[in-house]
């Protein structure tokens, strides 16, 4: 797997390759579609009006989906962006929102309409590629499923794992701990999509108020405070001779892409149940960008507010040191953390057995959230290292056959984004 490591970040002026595949793709999209998913983000509220109790909404569909990518990592990733392209990139990773949620959209959209005339269960952008590449699509398509299984199955692990990595729970309570994590997580999948929907509902916009309290009260109380981060950022943003603004854009792109999943098949696998229009739901789904680019903004700011040397600061520990140090902030993110661990894991083991069903094994699904819990409850005590190459590896070549696929999609997705009635 290395080899694809290799050439997704071979670099073309001084951009890496995979930068520059997502950048074409979300652009030519973005200007294909006359930037039909950002004109109608205003009738977001009407759209997200479907559905009934015993059916998967479309507000619950997008709730699973913002919990799944809004993981620990958003939070390493904010102060990590800050520290490596300097504070102007989070100016332009709000911007590259703009264009990279068009593969969002396309994906969703995609997906939906396949479904219309095609029975499938699973990962529907199994079938979208296998009917897309002739010949090798039969191949494609394999590998596509193997790596997006893979993928969200170890991704969930690792999740849980950093729980326990950064919340640094004593032997006793580690394994307590882990105990009461797997079994929650068998309960919330054992009965499916509306199971963890009915979760994510509730714990998702929690989180997210919490996360985005403690940031603020963090800023108000900030050494730069909000005015001067401000100023901070947009002059850093337009100054060539910061990190450079090409090199700021390239990694506002990467940053973005990766945090929010873009491409691998994601929004279009959590939609695959859902009865609304596919140009609808797929507008729904580029507030999942919006989300993740908000997420990784904030954090980016709070630590930009609070002055903070970060030479000998990486990870998670960027933000800890960024927050304002009572005992009520402290608690709070740890609660964050936890919260933003569980929920992408909980939703990866969904998205893991939604790659199986593709085979029509009658339970294996089963079987593959079985396993999931038992290693979830041993992950605490899993060196990941190893296999993180290989991890990004199969979310890389995922979405690259996926936004490929899409693309051959285009023409009859002009004709749906433009049609009136």
């Amino acid at each position: 797997m290395k080899i694809i490591i290799d050439i997704a970040f071979y670099q073309i002026l001084h951009i890496p390759l995979i930068v520059l595949f997502f950048s074409f793709f979300s652009i030519y999209l973005t200007l294909y579609n006359k930037f039909f998913h950002i004109k109608n983000i205003k009738n977001v509220a009407a759209f997200l009006k479907n559905g009934d109790r015993k059916e998967q909404s479309s507000f619950g569909v997008l709730i699973s989906c913002i919990g799944t990518v809004l993981g620990i990592g958003n939070i390493i990733g904010g102060g990590m962006s800050v520290k490596i392209a300097g504070p102007g990139v989070l100016f332009w990773i709000l911007i590259a929102c703009i264009f990279t949620s068009s593969l969002k959209f396309f994906e969703t959209m995609t997906c939906l309409e396949y479904k219309k005339t095609h029975k499938t269960e699973g990962n529907i952008s199994y079938f979208c590629i296998k009917s897309s590449f002739g010949k090798i699509g039969i191949a494609l398509s394999l590998i596509y499923i193997l790596c997006f299984t893979f993928g969200y199955f170890i991704n969930g692990l690792l999740q849980v794992n950093q729980i326990f990595t950064i919340l640094n729970f004593t032997a006793i309570y580690k394994y307590l701990a882990a105990f009461c994590i797997s079994v929650f997580i068998f309960i919330v999948l054992k009965n499916g999509i509306l199971s963890l929907s009915k979760f994510m509902t509730k714990v998702v916009p929690l989180m997210m108020f919490l996360y985005i309290l403690i940031c603020i009260y963090s800023i108000l109380n900030s050494q730069n405070g909000f005015f001067t981060t401000f100023f901070i950022i947009i002059n850093d943003a337009l100054n060539p001779k910061s990190a450079g603004i090409g090199f700021m854009i390239g990694y506002a792109i990467r940053r973005l892409c990766f945090a929010a999943d873009i491409g691998t098949g994601l929004s279009g696998t959590m939609s695959s149940d859902i009865k609304n229009d596919p140009k609808k739901q797929g507008v729904i789904s580029v507030f999942e960008i919006i989300f993740v680019g908000i997420s990784v903004f904030i954090t980016g700011f709070t630590v930009v507010a609070s002055g903070i040397d970060m030479s000998n600061l990486s990870g998670v520990s960027i933000m800890q040191a960024a927050i304002c140090q009572t005992n009520i902030i402290k608690i709070t993110f740890s609660i964050i953390i936890f919260l933003f661990g569980i929920t992408t894991a909980c939703s990866c083991g969904f998205l893991a057995q939604q790659g199986v069903k593709v085979f029509n094994v009658k339970y294996l699904p089963i079987v593959i959230l079985v396993v999931y819990a038992i290693l979830t409850f041993f992950s605490h005590c899993i060196a990941f290292e190893p296999i993180l190459n290989t991890l990004d590896s199969c979310l890389i070549l995922a979405a690259v056959i996926n936004i490929v696929a899409i693309f051959k999609h285009k023409r009859f997705f002009y004709y749906l984004t433009n049609k009136t009635k």
